[in-house]
Protein backbone atom coordinates (compact mmCIF):
# COMPACT_ATOMS: atom_id res chain seq x y z
CA UNK A 1 0.00 0.00 0.00
CA UNK A 2 2.89 2.15 1.24
CA UNK A 3 4.34 1.51 -2.20
CA UNK A 4 1.48 2.22 -4.03
CA UNK A 5 0.72 5.76 -1.92
CA UNK A 6 4.05 6.75 -3.05
CA UNK A 7 3.74 5.73 -6.96
CA UNK A 8 0.80 7.92 -6.73
CA UNK A 9 1.84 10.61 -5.11
CA UNK A 10 4.69 10.65 -7.86
CA UNK A 11 2.52 10.30 -10.44
CA UNK A 12 0.35 13.59 -9.13
CA UNK A 13 3.56 15.60 -9.30
CA UNK A 14 4.39 14.83 -12.66
CA UNK A 15 0.31 14.83 -13.79
CA UNK A 16 0.81 18.40 -14.54
CA UNK A 17 -2.33 19.48 -16.42
CA UNK A 18 -4.23 17.11 -13.77
CA UNK A 19 -5.98 15.01 -16.41
CA UNK A 20 -5.12 11.88 -14.85
CA UNK A 21 -3.38 10.53 -17.15
CA UNK A 22 1.01 11.37 -17.61
CA UNK A 23 1.18 12.61 -21.31
CA UNK A 24 4.82 11.68 -23.42
CA UNK A 25 6.53 14.57 -22.10
CA UNK A 26 5.20 14.25 -18.65
CA UNK A 27 6.65 10.73 -18.57
CA UNK A 28 9.90 12.20 -19.58
CA UNK A 29 10.41 14.22 -16.89
CA UNK A 30 9.54 11.57 -14.38
CA UNK A 31 12.06 9.09 -15.89
CA UNK A 32 14.23 12.46 -16.56
CA UNK A 33 14.73 12.82 -12.53
CA UNK A 34 15.20 9.16 -11.83
CA UNK A 35 18.31 9.89 -13.34
CA UNK A 36 17.20 8.23 -17.31
CA UNK A 37 17.12 10.35 -20.31
CA UNK A 38 15.38 8.83 -23.52
CA UNK A 39 16.00 10.27 -26.60
CA UNK A 40 12.24 11.36 -28.18
CA UNK A 41 11.67 8.28 -30.24
CA UNK A 42 12.70 6.04 -27.69
CA UNK A 43 10.55 7.49 -25.16
CA UNK A 44 7.39 7.22 -27.55
CA UNK A 45 8.06 3.31 -28.03
CA UNK A 46 8.22 3.14 -23.80
CA UNK A 47 5.31 5.07 -23.70
CA UNK A 48 3.59 2.92 -26.34
CA UNK A 49 4.61 0.19 -24.39
CA UNK A 50 2.68 0.68 -21.27
CA UNK A 51 0.14 2.29 -23.06
CA UNK A 52 -2.24 -0.91 -22.67
CA UNK A 53 -5.68 1.11 -23.24
CA UNK A 54 -4.24 3.05 -26.67
CA UNK A 55 -5.00 5.88 -25.35
CA UNK A 56 -1.93 7.87 -25.78
CA UNK A 57 -0.89 8.56 -22.43
CA UNK A 58 -0.12 6.23 -18.72
CA UNK A 59 -2.42 6.68 -16.09
CA UNK A 60 -1.77 5.47 -12.90
CA UNK A 61 -3.13 1.83 -13.43
CA UNK A 62 -0.23 1.55 -16.23
CA UNK A 63 2.18 2.63 -14.33
CA UNK A 64 2.13 1.04 -11.67
CA UNK A 65 1.01 -2.75 -13.31
CA UNK A 66 4.56 -1.46 -14.86
CA UNK A 67 6.31 -0.49 -11.71
CA UNK A 68 4.97 -2.74 -9.30
CA UNK A 69 4.13 -6.84 -9.26
CA UNK A 70 0.40 -7.92 -7.22
CA UNK A 71 3.04 -9.49 -4.16
CA UNK A 72 5.12 -6.49 -4.11
CA UNK A 73 2.08 -4.22 -3.66
CA UNK A 74 1.21 -5.61 -0.57
CA UNK A 75 3.98 -5.78 1.03
CA UNK A 76 5.32 -2.77 3.06
CA UNK A 77 9.11 -2.28 2.79
CA UNK A 78 9.23 -2.22 -1.29
CA UNK A 79 12.67 -1.00 -2.70
CA UNK A 80 13.45 -0.34 -6.17
CA UNK A 81 16.13 -3.18 -6.87
CA UNK A 82 14.25 -5.77 -5.27
CA UNK A 83 11.10 -4.66 -7.70
CA UNK A 84 14.53 -5.00 -10.53
CA UNK A 85 15.37 -8.00 -9.42
CA UNK A 86 11.90 -10.19 -9.26
CA UNK A 87 11.05 -8.16 -12.63
CA UNK A 88 14.45 -9.41 -13.96
CA UNK A 89 13.97 -13.33 -12.70
CA UNK A 90 10.59 -13.17 -14.49
CA UNK A 91 12.39 -12.51 -18.05
CA UNK A 92 15.05 -15.01 -17.29
CA UNK A 93 13.39 -17.97 -17.85
CA UNK A 94 16.21 -20.32 -18.00
CA UNK A 95 18.19 -18.44 -15.11
CA UNK A 96 21.35 -17.71 -16.93
CA UNK A 97 21.70 -14.07 -15.87
CA UNK A 98 20.70 -12.64 -19.22
CA UNK A 99 17.52 -12.14 -20.50
CA UNK A 100 17.19 -13.11 -24.44
CA UNK A 101 15.05 -11.75 -27.19
CA UNK A 102 13.00 -14.97 -27.15
CA UNK A 103 12.65 -14.95 -23.44
CA UNK A 104 11.52 -11.14 -23.51
CA UNK A 105 8.38 -11.93 -25.94
CA UNK A 106 7.70 -14.79 -24.43
CA UNK A 107 7.28 -13.09 -20.90
CA UNK A 108 5.20 -10.24 -22.63
CA UNK A 109 2.68 -13.08 -24.45
CA UNK A 110 2.27 -15.08 -21.06
CA UNK A 111 1.41 -11.86 -19.45
CA UNK A 112 -2.18 -12.67 -21.90
CA UNK A 113 -1.80 -8.61 -22.70
CA UNK A 114 -2.43 -7.49 -26.46
CA UNK A 115 1.34 -6.17 -26.74
CA UNK A 116 2.75 -5.26 -30.42
CA UNK A 117 5.27 -7.59 -30.86
CA UNK A 118 7.33 -5.07 -32.71
CA UNK A 119 7.44 -2.73 -29.92
CA UNK A 120 8.17 -5.63 -27.58
CA UNK A 121 11.86 -5.81 -30.06
CA UNK A 122 12.18 -2.22 -30.13
CA UNK A 123 12.28 -2.15 -26.19
CA UNK A 124 14.72 -5.05 -25.94
CA UNK A 125 16.82 -3.11 -28.28
CA UNK A 126 16.75 0.15 -26.60
CA UNK A 127 17.76 -1.53 -23.12
CA UNK A 128 20.37 -3.97 -25.06
CA UNK A 129 22.86 -0.92 -24.79
CA UNK A 130 25.86 -2.98 -25.58
CA UNK A 131 24.47 -4.98 -28.59
CA UNK A 132 24.96 -8.35 -27.34
CA UNK A 133 21.92 -9.60 -28.50
CA UNK A 134 20.90 -10.28 -24.21
CA UNK A 135 20.16 -7.97 -21.28
CA UNK A 136 22.18 -8.02 -18.21
CA UNK A 137 20.82 -6.94 -14.93
CA UNK A 138 22.96 -4.03 -15.41
CA UNK A 139 20.96 -2.91 -18.45
CA UNK A 140 17.72 -4.22 -17.72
Amino acid sequence: QKALAELEELFNHFDQDGSGELSTAEVGELLGTMGTNLMPEELEKLVKLMDKDGSGEISLDELASVMLSKRQMTNKNIKLTEVGEELFAMFDKDGKGEISLDEMIETFESIGKNWDMDDVVSFFELIDLDGSKSINKQEF
